[in-house]
């Protein structure tokens, strides 16, 4: 029966090419291997080749310890109090809470400097790339090499640099880490 279907047809407007979100043309510029799947590459055929070495690898910064008992009963408290209305937070405060960096400033300044003088960061690699956000467009940027790669990925992402040539990229000034100038 024709009235089971009588919902008018649906006409939606073809997207516009316009309204289409654009690629950052700067991801094409990253180098195309990460250097850690690198790193773990060359260990394990090294590893293979050489059964009986022993390596002492320092290639990547991995944890080689469980977190300590007090962390994680702490993290698992704030996380049950942040299931209650009453222990529920929202948004961190924008510095970090006020309880820890009073505890940094006692315990790890001895009180030298104040409470709100600490920032307390999700970690450096985003405050780097925010740092670089401050710079403007063409600004140069020097990283030590060898260099954890984030810190080129993000300036490279960011559009600060030019074009990959020979493991390098321009508008970057690369400062040798190396024995003559320790």
């Amino acid at each position: 029966s024709s009235q089971q279907n009588s919902a008018p047809p649906v006409n939606l407007p073809a997207p516009l090419p316009s309204a289409m979100v654009k690629r950052n043309p700067n991801f094409g510029k990253l180098a195309s291997s990460y250097l850690f799947v690198e790193i773990r590459n060359r260990k394990e055929a090294f590893m293979a080749a050489n059964p009986d070495a022993k390596l002492i690898a320092l290639g990547i910064g991995d944890t080689t310890e469980p977190l300590p008992a007090v962390i994680v009963e702490a993290v698992k408290a704030k996380a049950d109090a942040m299931g209650t209305r009453e222990g529920y937070q929202g948004y961190p405060e924008p510095y970090g809470e006020d309880d820890i960096r009073k505890h940094i400033a006692k315990e790890i300044y001895k009180d030298a400097v104040s409470f709100d003088e600490i920032f307390v960061s999700d970690g450096s690699k985003p405050d780097l790339a925010r740092f670089q956000f401050l710079s403007a467009a063409g600004s140069k940027i020097a990283v030590q090499d060898p260099v954890y790669p984030a810190y080129v990925d993000q300036s490279v992402i960011g559009g600060k640099t030019g074009e990959n040539k020979e493991g390098r990229y321009e508008n970057i000034v690369y400062m040798d880490c190396n024995p003559a100038n320790n």
